[in-house]
């Protein structure tokens, strides 16, 4: 008897790529033994035999080429001892080899969020699975999740490259923090976290087009405003109530003397909801072809607010 392969190392629970073979020759060590009824057994260890349920002990016949062979599963860390034995005691040996544990990881790469309380919102977040290295592809996952949001399937399957998803939905949901959390080999985990912010806590500040200046003729452009928690967290879901007014070209003030009152071209009052980057576009209210300063203000939550001035000079 000649060992053909085996499985130079195990994985709990994984079955060896390279299957335990044996090979029964007569004498001449040339001739192979077809029919003949080998038993594989676990010597040692913890271990089982795929073409025999996982059992311990294993009886299957040779081949015309006098081969047998079996996968094997690991059970349990640490050496395990395999024997192959012909039943009639013609023929037998042993192979000592290494189960270990799979390395096994489950990721969450999308970013906690923070939302408005009382708002709701859509998220699909992704937990990728990998073993030893290699995407964990059919793998089921099982998701969880803590009072606040609803997922629309409590098991999902991990596609080819190892990636499974959910879609987690909140409705108008109260201050508090709700935990996700996606489970894959029943204990290998990773939680993602959506935070409601109470509304004495929302802040605005100005991202972008706050500090232009333009020539009559020439249009403004958007400016960009970004609300965030008193951490500094972008914050999705959040009321913000705009008011503008378009302001007629002061001038130079006389001195001494009191500067003139300038005139209201326009007013416009609007709202809008922070996006899912925490930012609200405001069009500037312009009046085409004058010198004007347009002033915008916004108030969100209790406490935030920004007033902005932008000038359309001569």
């Amino acid at each position: 008897m000649v060992v053909a392969k085996q499985p130079w190392a195990l994985e709990t629970g994984v079955t060896a790529a390279i299957p335990f073979a044996v090979q029964l020759l007569k004498a001449d060590r040339v001739t192979p033994i077809a029919n003949a009824n080998v038993q594989f057994a676990v010597v040692s260890g913890s271990a089982g035999f795929a073409a025999c349920a996982g059992a311990a002990t294993c009886t299957l016949q040779t081949d015309a080429t006098g081969m047998v062979s079996t996968a094997v599963t690991g059970g349990a860390a640490g050496p395990v001892t395999l024997s192959a034995s012909e039943v009639s005691g013609s023929a037998g040996m042993q192979i000592t080899l290494t189960d270990v544990n799979p390395v096994r990881v489950a990721t969450i790469g999308n970013a906690d969020r923070y939302l408005a309380a009382g708002a709701s919102a859509t998220w699909t977040i992704s937990l990728s699975a990998s073993q030893d290295g290699l995407a964990a592809a059919g793998l089921p996952v099982v998701w969880t999740a803590s009072s606040g949001v609803t997922l629309s399937s409590g098991t999902t399957t991990a596609d080819g490259s190892g990636s499974a998803a959910v879609t987690v939905t909140a409705t108008r949901m109260s201050v508090g923090a709700t935990t996700v959390t996606g489970c894959a080999w029943s204990g290998v985990c990773a939680s993602w976290t959506v935070t409601a912010v109470d509304a004495s806590q929302w802040q605005i500040g100005a991202a972008n087009g706050a500090s232009q200046t333009v020539s009559a003729g020439s249009a403004l452009a958007p400016v960009t405003l970004s609300v965030t928690d008193a951490a500094g967290h972008l914050l999705q879901g959040a009321a913000v109530s705009v008011y503008q007014t378009a302001d007629g070209w002061e001038g130079t003030c006389p001195i001494p003397g009191g500067c003139p009152s300038s005139p209201v071209l326009a007013s416009a009052q609007s709202s809008a909801i922070s996006d899912a980057s925490g930012n609200v576009t405001v069009t500037p209210l312009e009046v085409p072809g004058l010198p004007q300063v347009v002033n915008i203000a916004a108030v969100t939550g209790t406490q935030g607010f920004l007033s902005v001035s932008l000038p359309v000079t001569p």
